[in-house]
């Protein structure tokens, strides 16, 4: 899905349980959509409305952790918002494949 490096810190490439840790240490060094991006609203990712959690998750296409994101998604189908780039609906259907 994304073309970006993925930078991410060596004490956290064996660990996904812990999200927050890993983007916050990933924002330190290159934008993290949901976390320090500056195009769409931080709340998108979280909203109510579906047009906004859809824009939250194209800008999910530049972020150099979509795929750990994603698979975290994945694995908490009951998590709220987007994460990955997919929504809620969207993790619950691939959750199933």
């Amino acid at each position: 899905m994304s073309n970006v490096p993925q930078v991410i810190p060596d004490a956290l490439r064996h660990d996904w349980r812990n999200l927050a840790d890993l983007i916050e240490a990933t924002a330190h060094r290159q934008v993290v959509p949901c976390f320090n991006g500056r195009d769409v609203s931080h709340a998108w990712w979280t909203s109510d409305n579906a047009s906004e959690r859809k824009e939250a998750a194209r800008e999910c296409g530049t972020c150099p952790i979509v795929n750990q994101c994603r698979q975290y998604g994945i694995d908490r189908p009951k998590e709220v918002g987007v994460y990955g780039g997919l929504t809620e609906s969207e993790r619950t259907k691939e959750a199933k494949r």
